[in-house]
This record gives structure tokens, C-alpha cells and sequence, in this order.
């Protein structure tokens, strides 16, 4: 007889907090979001991440500048120190159809640059975030690698901790970021 009652209980509780849930978003999803705007063309105006990642054994400083190639401005350019296993998010980094450059140098001078290409996804939901990761298996003989969303559901992460790349940033070098 208790199962019953509780039963009932847990049914009644079901029901009423379904109905309170439709009320956070009584807007629908037709409304947009700060991450889901519109630019004027009916597309998403998201924005893109880059992720500076170290996977090497030890403490790295290493330079990243991002410039947009399509109009020779300079967005980023600071050095950064990432201990094994760290990566700096640049949070909103590109938009949707720019060109941009990716730079990294390590204090041994060894440096790689990558082109970040931003075109249109067919589906708004995907993004274009890259991943610049210094040291791991998918290196190059540097240990340089960089990767970059191809419109699907996989994202260009990093198994390394991610966090804001100002917690990261080396002050007083004499570099900007923006």
C-alpha cells in the first residue's frame, strides 16, 4: 500500500514540475541568445575559439599572435604559460568568414604558423573553433599541431584543461591582447 501512495506522490510531483519548466523558456526557441545572434543575413553571428593547448612534459611560455589576414589587423599577440596538461581559451577569437592567421613560437625560437579558415557552416548549430596544441602525439617535428572544426558535431578542443587565456597571460612583455 506505501508503493502505491508513493507512487502516486512521485506521478503528481512529475506532472507539476513539467508544466513550471515550460515557463523558463515561455519565449520558445525562436528567440536569440548572446551566442546565438543574428548579423542581418538570417545567419548565426557566433563567434569562434581558439585553444592554446600544452602537451608537453613541462612548463612551456609560448607566443601566440592571431591576425586577420583579410584586413591585416593584429587581434592578439602576448606570451603565455602553460604548465603539462593546460590550455588558454581565447574566448570569441574569429567570426564566420574571415581569414586568420595563428602563430606560436616557444622560447627555443622553434615557431609555426596556421591558416584558420571561417567559412559558413550548412548548420548554424557547429562552429569553427580551432585548437593550436604544442607538444602530443599528432605533432609535427616541433611538436606543433593544429586543428580546426569541420562543421560537425566533433569539436576542436583539447583534452587539456581549458581555462581563460588572461589567467595564462605573462604581463609586462611588451605584447597586446585584445
Amino acid at each position: 500500500m506505501k508503493r502505491r501512495a508513493l507512487l502516486a506522490t512521485v506521478g503528481a510531483a512529475s506532472t507539476a514540475l513539467a508544466g513550471c519548466s515550460s515557463l523558463l523558456n515561455a519565449g520558445g526557441d525562436d528567440e536569440a541568445t548572446p551566442t546565438d545572434t543574428q548579423n542581418g543575413t538570417g545567419e548565426a553571428d557566433q563567434r569562434h575559439d581558439l585553444y592554446l593547448a600544452n602537451l608537453h612534459d613541462e612548463t612551456l611560455r609560448i607566443h601566440v599572435a592571431l591576425r586577420r589576414t583579410d584586413t591585416d589587423e593584429q587581434l592578439l599577440s602576448g606570451r603565455y604559460e602553460l604548465d603539462n596538461g593546460q590550455a588558454a581559451k581565447f574566448e570569441n577569437a574569429a567570426a564566420w568568414d574571415g581569414e586568420y592567421e595563428v602563430t606560436a613560437t616557444l622560447p627555443t625560437d622553434a615557431t609555426a604558423t596556421y591558416d584558420w579558415p571561417t567559412e559558413s557552416c550548412p548548420d548554424d548549430d557547429y562552429s569553427r573553433n580551432a585548437s593550436l596544441r604544442v607538444g602530443g602525439d599528432d605533432g609535427d617535428g616541433d611538436g606543433f599541431s593544429f586543428v580546426v572544426d569541420a562543421c560537425d558535431a566533433l569539436v576542436a578542443g583539447t583534452a587539456a584543461s581549458a581555462g581563460p587565456a588572461e589567467t595564462f597571460k605573462i604581463e609586462g612583455d611588451g605584447t597586446t591582447s585584445s
